[in-house]
């Protein structure tokens, strides 16, 4: 982070959270450890941490989750999770992150990746976690289209209603194409 004000006027909000004082170490710490990340990453990492952090002592682990995807990561892959076993490769689906839909299409697309077996499932899980880590957030989100809609939109049939998983305030946000936003549960 290169905006240092901003970065001690985070840190002070974390400290009053926690009713702990940041030692000069610490700071120090923490800034060259922000130095290598984006402001706004950083800026998104510490509202995570003021909103959903337990612990002082997990302060700079936290961050670093939240930065380096890890958190983030395990979240976006129980979304994953549920929705494949809420509505299955059949259902055209649209998660409230686009990172999600980026990575399932890096895997082979949505119903490559909801058809899986058992064993297959828990790979993917793992993969799609490194994955998740390694890929920026893009400018646009995706519909994923399910067995239903692949097989009735390419006869000229119309598709069916879109399932929003997650925020569905969120879901839409990034979906560029109106005409699949038209479809939408």
């Amino acid at each position: 982070m290169k905006n240092e004000k901003q970065l001690s006027e985070w840190l002070v909000l974390i400290s009053e959270k926690f009713d702990k004082e940041l030692s000069q170490g610490m700071i120090q710490m923490i800034k060259e450890t922000l130095k290598p990340f984006p402001d706004q990453e950083c800026k998104d990492a510490m509202k995570e941490v003021l909103l959903r952090g337990r612990f002082f002592k997990d302060l700079l682990p936290d961050l670093m989750d939240r930065l380096d995807g890890g958190g983030k990561a395990m979240e976006a892959w129980q979304k994953v999770d549920k929705a494949i076993q809420e509505h299955g490769a059949y259902d055209t689906v649209v998660f409230d992150d686009p990172r999600i839909a980026v990575v399932i299409d890096l895997m082979g697309g949505w119903v490559f990746v909801a058809q899986s077996d058992n064993e297959q499932h828990k790979w993917n899980g793992i993969n799609f976690q490194k994955h998740y880590a390694a890929v920026k957030a893009p400018r646009v989100n995706r519909i994923l289209p399910g067995v239903h809609d692949k097989n009735n939109i390419s006869r000229g049939f119309e598709g069916q209603k879109v399932v929003q998983i997650g925020d569905p305030v969120h879901a839409l946000d990034y979906v560029v194409d109106q005409k699949q936003i038209e479809g939408v549960k």
